[in-house]
């Protein structure tokens, strides 16, 4: 069994609205944002917090890498939650990122997810699934959440036929929403019998040839997104209303449309300037743009020692150079010119980080990223 299922629980929002992402979405890689990396540290510290047993998130930020006193306080009401959920149901038992696999009861094998907390209180003949939103963007609805749905569908064959309701839990801490951090809901056995029977015919048309592709607020995280016809045209047409000749000035109703619209547009745009970006740093030509390297500010390579040597070479009091700590560069350089008239020599003392390429329009000025590495290895014997 592969680490990621075709059909995924948190994208089968995505994968109902749009039955040809699934297969689409197959052909692009997976990565990790910086928010991505940071929520799963969160829930490396939530699940350390319950595991040891003290419901404290601060006792446990030592055993986390990454981990900060913020994010445990931050994390603390939903660990208070949790734990008084097990307090109300004696004798459940408490799973954290464990495997559930709804396909098993939809005849597939190309479903299954990770829940972030399960809960089986058989004497109570109660399941809880817990999914743990880190970010602090929009808030996530729990009430027809699929996601949340489809795990208990596969959490129901791990707890029994003791199971009669099924507790729904988004915990979302550092988004605003009316109903606070953690939002519930209740399903019957029954209800996601119901849903399961949805599901199955919903999958069975991500198999049909030519699975339409349909554009949405969807879209949103599909890998696929730089490159999809059907969010491309999406796109332009929203664009095209959007710049359609009106009468000023704008309504209130429509700037608020247009608000609405934009962020689609937006989403794509950048999708499809980084689906350009990978393309050309695997070798694939895109016309009328060329990578170039990205180059930082300049940064002190040794503060301590840069501001010794600046204040024993320039002769200009330390404290205008480093009132609480050393400023930067090109703030330097002028203090230095402003106070002696010469011109600062920071070549040793400074570096500039690469950033990596970016795409850029031909004839933009700057050297070619592809040129600038080759001549890395000019003279090398391999």
């Amino acid at each position: 069994m592969s680490d990621h299922a075709y059909l995924s629980c948190s994208g089968a929002h995505r994968w109902i609205a749009c039955p040809g992402s699934a297969r689409l979405e197959a052909q692009f890689p997976r990565t990790e944002s910086p928010y991505a990396a940071e929520g799963t540290t969160a829930h490396a510290l939530l699940e350390s917090a319950l595991l040891l047993g003290d419901s404290s998130a601060e006792a446990s930020i030592e055993l986390v890498e990454g981990a900060t006193p913020e994010m445990a306080e931050t994390l603390q009401p939903v660990i208070d939650w949790i734990s008084g959920w097990l307090a109300e149901h004696p004798g459940a038992e408490l799973f954290l990122e464990r495997k559930v696999n709804p396909g098993q009861a939809l005849g597939r094998e190309d479903l299954w997810g990770t829940a972030d907390v399960l809960g089986i209180a058989r004497e109570q003949g109660e399941l809880l699934i817990g999914d743990l939103k880190y970010g602090a963007g929009r808030a996530v609805e729990v009430e027809g959440n699929i996601q949340l749905q489809l795990y208990a569908l596969g959490a129901l064959a791990l707890a029994g036929p003791e199971i009669e309701r099924v507790t729904l839990a988004i915990l979302q801490p550092r988004a605003v929403h009316a109903a606070g951090p953690v939002r519930v809901t209740t399903l019957s056995r029954v209800d996601l019998g119901v849903f399961g029977e949805e599901i199955k015919a919903a999958a069975a048309r991500t198999e049909v040839e030519g699975a339409p592709l349909i554009a949405g607020e969807h879209c949103t995280f599909c890998r696929a997104s730089g490159s999809c016809s059907a969010l491309a045209e999406h796109s332009l047409a929203l664009a095209r209303e959007m710049f359609r000749a009106v009468d000023p000035p704008l309504s209130p109703e429509r700037i608020g449309r247009l608000l609405q619209q934009a962020d689609i547009v937006r989403s794509w745009l950048k999708a499809l300037e980084a689906e350009a970006l990978r393309l050309a740093r695997e070798g694939t030509a895109i016309p009328g743009f060329k990578l170039a390297n990205r180059r930082g500010h300049r940064a002190w390579i040794n503060p301590e020692a840069a501001l010794a040597r600046l204040s024993e070479t320039y002769a200009v009091d330390s404290d205008l150079l480093a009132p609480r700590a050393l400023i930067s560069p090109a703030q330097v350089e002028k203090v230095v010119k402003r106070e002696t008239k010469q011109k600062v020599d920071l070549s040793e003392l400074v570096r500039v980080p690469e950033l990596g390429p970016r795409l850029v329009p031909d004839g933009t000025p700057g050297g070619d990223a592809f040129e600038e590495a080759l001549e890395l290895f000019e003279g090398l014997e391999l």
